[in-house]
């Protein structure tokens, strides 16, 4: 962490690392996630070429995204580590591309809060968390859109002692 410039204000809670295993995803407390260089050239020899930038120095903040509130919970690379997500506490997924990093794409949600995400592929978003079910979206970079595909476990509504598991 002393390596790292322009620190997190606040509580880190979440980390990913890029496919390259040279650039790092933090997100935190203060509704932001951050893309830092993590070359460090007695490990890596030479930086590795990357379509978020050149990567130059150890701990150098390439890309700040900010979120619109809530604090972050997770953040994932896609396979390709061409794209990126997070998600926050206020049921919100967020996405970039390398592509376009200005360009944050959005999604808000009437589930409630997300606590995981993972890119099953470049496009396709699986999100876990107070939900009960993981659901799954679909990334398009292009048009910049984050739309619901489905639910992946319906679970059948039980009442009184079923439950809890006691029938």
């Amino acid at each position: 962490a002393e390596m790292i410039k322009k620190r997190p204000k606040s509580t880190v809670t979440a980390v990913a690392w890029h496919p390259n295993n040279q650039l790092i995803a933090v997100g935190s407390c203060d509704y932001r996630c951050r893309l830092y260089s993590a070359f460090v050239r007695v490990v890596d020899g030479q930086p590795q070429t990357s379509n978020w930038g050149t990567i130059k120095n150890t701990g150098e903040l390439l890309y700040e995204f900010q979120s619109e509130s809530g604090w972050l919970h997770d953040v994932a690379f896609s396979p390709l580590g061409d794209n990126l997500a997070w998600v926050s506490h206020n049921s919100i997924i967020f996405a970039v591309s390398a592509a376009d990093p200005s360009q944050i794409t959005m999604e808000a949600t009437n589930y409630l809060p997300f606590r995981c995400i993972l890119f099953m592929n470049e496009s396709a978003l699986l999100v876990g968390g107070h939900e009960f079910s993981p659901l799954l979206y679909n990334y398009d970079q292009k048009q910049s859109k984050i739309e619901f595909i489905e639910k992946l476990d319906r679970q059948e509504t039980a009442t009184g002692r079923q439950s809890v598991g006691l029938e």
